[in-house]
């Protein structure tokens, strides 16, 4: 298990996945604030503003919601920690690597510690039954077995920051695992 001893290098997740929320909503809400602010009309200056004030709410808030997840690295292990679940797993029980693109983790020799991950396997055997599947048959198989830690949300660390280099210091035996970083798409690893 991760301890405090330590304090970790924490983590984000990546920024594109902030970018299209601001995208979608926010010229929504600069259409509705221009036409608020000149309406000539009283009776349509006020819901548009409110309008556009809300436009402008909900990524403010799902982007709040979003920043509390966060990747941990430290010298003793990994620990992802999302909204209603935790996940970890020391160094030495973390056996590999996925980077596969979108489908990104560490796989565990043996169950992760933390409070969700039945939740999470639970939520991703959900998803198909909505007519879309989020975890590929792998990945569910793993989470199924308590040993997956998804970190795909994290992955523009990294393939562009430095969680590269934190696994590799702390968990040189996940090298040839992250080389396959350095091969050209459509190559196999």
């Amino acid at each position: 298990m991760v301890t405090d001893d330590q304090a970790p290098h924490i983590y984000h997740v990546g920024p594109w996945r902030y970018l299209w929320l601001w995208l979608v909503f926010g010229p929504l809400a600069l259409s509705s604030l221009a036409l608020g602010l000149f309406s000539e009309l009283p009776g349509e200056r006020a819901p548009l503003l409110v309008g556009g004030a809300l436009w402008l709410l909900v990524p403010f808030v799902i982007t709040l919601l979003v920043r509390m997840a966060r990747l941990e690295i430290s010298d003793r292990g990994v620990r992802l920690r999302q909204i209603g679940y935790r996940l970890e797993a020391a160094w030495p029980d973390v056996s590999g690597l996925r980077l596969d693109r979108g489908h990104e983790g560490f796989i565990t020799a043996r169950p992760v510690g933390g409070s969700g991950a039945g939740l999470l396997a639970a939520a991703g055997r959900a998803i198909p039954l909505a007519g879309a599947q989020f975890y590929d048959d792998e990945q569910q198989r793993l989470l199924d077995e308590h040993r997956l830690i998804p970190i795909e949300a994290f992955v523009w660390h990294l393939r562009h920051g430095q969680l590269r280099a934190d696994i590799a210091r702390f968990a040189p035996h996940l090298e040839g695992d992250l080389a396959a970083l350095d091969r050209t798409p459509g190559r196999s690893a």
